[in-house]
């Protein structure tokens, strides 16, 4: 044991203390967090502003006057507030009902009421009637100037008036202007307020206008027009509003034996990919690390140097506790970002700690499988390639595990599901994903999963001990996954 626990430390000082691994483990945590933390700052508009002037050639009138009400800087932070308040509500619910809100609300709450900051200042627009034909304000909205920018030229439409396949007649708001450019005609047959069915406005930008102040100016048109519209209609529009807003209470999950816990439906969907992620990036990283130093080790003939102090069981159980370890410090670090993250969104609360113990259970079981039959493979070749050939099952198996995680966290209970978790190799990758849905199977299932996974770790030991005795002085051609088989068979440890 003395000879293992040695043999083990040096494989997991010589890992772990590499600067290839002290990189490799930081830069994806690292990359999680600036997606974590540092995107949304990225991507705030802080430092943009909308300012400027914008022409309205609008023949009612009616719209231009709406238009300048819309744009009131006051009103459009009135309308942001209101939105984040209602955004907030919808994603927790019960907001304001007096009942406890769920985890992670108050933080909600300040994340949502913070989209009018990301959304950069008010926009400051100044709407001005004009009256002119089109080709003169053309020409105004590309002329250089020294104060406010001119921003577009907007032309209303009579369509604007009337609400789209309106059967009714649209409002009477007065006769159209003369001197209008462009202006659409009105149809006969459908009364005398009836227009054809079309665009609203027609908007004309400077070809280096912003795509950001393009979408404000067209959202405060889509405003005043729903307001226009409204009130020829003698439609309340804030009453419309209030009565269209829904306030949802919260949504309960009501877990097998009976407790009540919050129904997280978004989490609910990423935790399974989390975690199988996590396992994913653990065991292949250190695998490959595994597989890695026993072919060097191998073609530089150092494996002929450590057989004559330790046994090749010594040597195969050392290694593996060794990456084991490396595999656990490179697990810690991401588990580190991943609680980081959650308490960021003060959702910490809704991941069990019993959760985290199968993760490291299953962590565990994985990977001396997975490690197992990697150390096999590197001992009995002496090159990369020939390693990868025979790793190819395995490889698939890993891949089928990641891609089979959508069918299985959707539904859980299924048979699909239900078998892989008691299927050795992919088993364990199985039942992680289903005890992390929002329908978890039930304890004895989990625990024959374990037991199988436990059996796949002895089967995959004793099949590496035996492959390890033959071919780790062997030289020459590789071996194929047959050649492999009969080892283990023939073999005696």
């Amino acid at each position: 044991m003395k000879k293992i626990l040695v043999i083990a430390s040096r494989e997991f000082l010589s890992t772990v203390a590499t600067r290839g691994f002290i990189i490799g483990s930081l830069i994806t945590p690292v990359m999680i967090g600036l997606l974590v933390f540092g995107l949304p700052r990225l991507m705030s508009q802080r430092d943009f502003r909308i300012a400027g002037e914008v022409a309205v050639i609008d023949p009612s009138g009616v719209v231009a006057a709406a238009l300048r009400d819309t744009a009131d800087p006051a009103k459009v932070e009135e309308r942001r507030r209101a939105r984040a308040q209602r955004l907030a509500a919808g994603a927790y619910g019960a907001a304001g009902s007096g009942v406890a809100e769920g985890p992670g609300f108050d933080t909600a709450i300040t994340a949502m009421t913070g989209i009018a900051a990301l959304s950069g200042p008010i926009p400051h627009v100044r709407f001005i009637e004009q009256t002119g034909d089109l080709a003169r304000e053309e020409h105004w909205l590309v002329q250089p100037v020294a104060g406010a920018p001119h921003l577009a030229v907007v032309v209303i439409r009579p369509q604007a008036l009337a609400a789209p396949d309106a059967t009714d007649a649209a409002p009477d708001t007065g006769a159209a202007r003369p001197g209008l450019a462009g202006a659409g005609p009105r149809t006969a047959g459908r009364g005398s307020g009836a227009v054809d069915a079309g665009p609203a406005y027609e908007l004309y930008v400077p070809v280096n206008i912003d795509s950001r102040t393009e979408a404000a100016i067209r959202g405060m048109l889509r405003d005043a027009i729903v307001s226009v519209r409204a009130r020829a209609h003698g439609l309340d529009l804030s009453r419309l509003d209030a009565l269209a807003q829904v306030q949802a209470g919260r949504s309960i999950a009501i877990t097998r034996d009976g407790a009540e816990r919050p129904s997280t439906p978004i989490l609910d969907r990423m935790l399974p990919f989390g975690l199988i992620l996590l396992m994913l990036l653990g065991v292949l990283g250190s695998g490959q690390l595994l597989l890695t130093t026993m072919v060097e080790e191998k073609s530089s003939r150092i494996i002929e140097v450590l057989l004559a102090a330790v046994s090749p069981v010594e040597l195969l159980a050392g290694k593996i506790l060794g990456q084991l370890g490396a595999a656990m410090v490179g697990m810690g670090l991401y588990l580190l970002v991943a609680f980081v993250a959650l308490l960021t969104f003060a959702l910490v609360g809704l991941v069990a700690p019993s959760l985290l113990l199968l993760l490291f259970v299953l962590f565990v079981i994985s990977f001396l499988v997975y490690g197992s039959v990697m150390v096999a493979v590197g001992a009995a070749v002496s090159d990369m390639r020939d390693a990868q050939s025979l790793l190819m099952p395995f490889t698939l198996a890993l891949t089928a595990v990641w891609v089979l995680t959508i069918p299985i966290s959707f539904n859980p209970s299924s048979a699909l599901a239900t078998t892989l978790s008691f299927t050795p190799v992919v088993n364990t990758f199985a039942i992680l994903v289903r005890v992390a849905s929002a329908s978890p199977p039930p304890s004895w299932q989990v625990w024959l999963s374990i037991a199988i996974g436990v059996a796949s770790v002895v089967g995959a030991m004793w099949f590496a001990a035996k492959v390890f005795r033959i071919a780790l002085l062997l030289n020459g051609r590789p071996p194929n996954l047959a050649t492999l088989l009969r080892w283990a068979v023939t073999a005696r440890v």
